[in-house]
């Protein structure tokens, strides 16, 4: 029985029936498999450096720059980046979670853990998202403006 894919939309690894995946700047076309295998992000997000900062992709290393002006300017204190939380039950760590940014607002005294959203929200995310707000400790998120 043949594929139904036709050969232009397949995987460009030998022999595999999936359909391949168009991310832009990448000439060879692979299925998510091959893609996630082959070292590079699977939704095509590029690491970032902003001064001596290393972040995950440019949305969120402009975020990181806006929130370094912000707490030279006093808006915000206490700013850490790459926060680790554990998701700890009866002793046994369940899962963990890392922030993009964790800082005090200074107009509210209050503790914000932010995350920077730039495209696909995945299940993984929902997930943690739910018990850390179930732990009384919500997460803001930062979305990227879409384009129109």
């Amino acid at each position: 029985m043949k594929s139904a894919i036709p050969p232009s939309e397949r995987c460009a690894r030998s022999r595999c029936p999936r359909r391949a995946v168009v991310i832009p700047g990448q000439s060879v076309r692979l299925c998510l498999k091959h893609e996630a295998s082959r070292g590079g992000s699977r939704y095509g997000v590029k690491k970032a450096v902003s001064g001596a900062r290393s972040y995950a992709s440019k949305w969120e290393a402009e975020r990181g720059a806006e929130l370094l002006l912000l707490e030279s300017q006093g808006f915000v204190r206490n700013l850490r980046f790459q926060v680790w939380f554990h998701l700890v039950v009866n002793g046994h760590k369940i899962e963990s979670y890392i922030a993009d940014a964790v800082f005090v607002d200074v107009r509210t005294g209050k503790e914000t853990i932010e995350d920077s959203k730039a495209g696909l929200i995945t299940d993984t995310y929902r997930r943690k998202r739910k018990w850390m707000a179930a732990l009384g400790t919500p997460i803001t998120e930062h979305h990227k403006p879409r384009k129109r």
